[in-house]
């Protein structure tokens, strides 16, 4: 997960989010996070991922 450098995301909150429903390690900063080994369906995972990032 990456952000523009004058965005209010923050990426890592965002990977904590996917990391705390489907498994899985990672971390990082603000503006970059990396993690990887989540379980559950792709298609899952990356609908949870945009309901996050567009509320």
């Amino acid at each position: 997960v990456a952000r523009a450098a004058d965005a209010a995301t923050d990426a890592a909150a965002v990977l904590r989010n996917l990391i705390d429903r489907f498994g899985g390690k990672g971390g990082g900063r603000p503006e970059l996070a990396q993690g990887g080994g989540l379980n559950g369906d792709p298609q899952e995972i990356a609908f949870a991922a945009r309901r996050v990032l567009l509320p």
